[in-house]
C-alpha cells in the first residue's frame, strides 16, 4: 500500500501512527481496559494495528479493510492477537451498537469518493457514548505543505502536481478522481468538516501533521 521503501520504512510508519493515536487518546482521557475495544477502519495488513499487541493481550481489537489479500494475509500472521474481517465498499458493519471505545482510520476518508456521510453514520452507530472517532484527511494545512514543497521544487505526489492548489483552496470540498480508489484523493476544508460532520459527531480538534505529515487527524467524540 506504499507505506515506506523497505519493510524498515514500513514498520516505523506504522509505528509513528500507533504513537500518535495513543497521545491523543490519552490527552482525551478516554479508558482503555478489558471492557472496551478498538476498531483500526481500513488497516490492510495491519500497519498500525501490529504496534498495539501488547494492548490487545488485554483488550479486543479488531482491523477490516475492502482488500481482501490484505486481511488474508493479516489473518494469517498476525491474528492472534488480533480480529479482522473484510467489509464491502457500503456502510455496513456486522458490529453491535457502541462496541468500541476507540475506531480509528488512517488515510480512509483521504480515497472516499462515495457514502461518506454513511459511513460517518455508521461509525458513530458502533461506536460507545463518550468514545473517541480518529480520521486523517487532507486539508488547508496540507495544501499549504504542498505549496512550500511546490515553490523549493521539491518531490511532490503526481497528482499533486496536477492540482491547481491556489484553486482548491476557495473550495470546502475537493475531488482528484483517479483510474480506481487508491489514485483517487479527497480534499477537505476545516469549515466543512466541522460544520458538516459536527452534525453527526463533536468534532474536538483537527490537529495537522498527524500523519505521514501531510495529513491532518480529526478527532470526534459521540456524545
Amino acid at each position: 500500500m506504499q507505506y515506506g521503501a523497505s519493510i524498515e520504512g514500513y514498520l516505523e510508519s506504522g509505528s509513528n501512527s500507533a504513537s500518535r493515536i495513543r497521545s491523543i487518546v490519552e490527552r482525551y482521557g478516554i479508558s482503555q481496559n478489558e471492557n472496551s475495544s478498538v476498531l483500526d477502519w481500513g488497516c490492510t495488513t495491519g500497519r498500525v494495528l501490529r504496534h498495539f499487541a501488547e494492548d490487545a493481550k488485554k483488550q479486543e481489537f479488531w482491523g477490516i479493510d475492502v482488500d481482501r489479500p490484505s486481511i488474508d494475509w493479516a489473518k494469517a500472521n498476525i491474528s492472534p492477537p488480533f480480529h479482522f474481517l473484510c467489509c464491502s465498499a457500503y456502510p455496513y458493519l456486522p458490529f453491535p451498537d457502541n462496541k468500541f471505545s476507540l475506531i480509528y482510520g488512517m488515510s480512509v476518508m483521504t480515497h472516499l469518493l462515495h457514502f461518506r456521510d454513511m459511513w460517518l453514520m455508521e461509525l458513530r452507530r458502533i461506536l460507545c457514548p463518550n468514545g473517541l472517532l480518529i480520521l486523517t484527511i487532507h486539508d488547508e494545512h496540507t495544501v499549504s505543505l504542498w505549496q512550500e514543497r511546490k515553490e523549493r521544487k521539491a518531490k511532490l505526489s503526481w497528482w499533486v502536481k496536477r492540482l491547481n492548489l491556489d484553486e482548491v483552496l476557495q473550495h470546502e470540498f475537493t475531488i482528484f478522481r483517479g483510474d480506481n480508489w487508491a489514485n483517487s484523493y479527497t480534499i477537505f476544508s476545516s469549515k466543512y468538516i466541522r460544520r458538516e460532520w459536527g452534525r453527526y459527531l463533536e468534532v474536538l480538534e483537527i490537529e495537522p501533521s498527524a500523519e505521514g505529515k501531510t495529513q491532518s487527524a480529526v478527532i470526534m467524540r459521540k456524545k
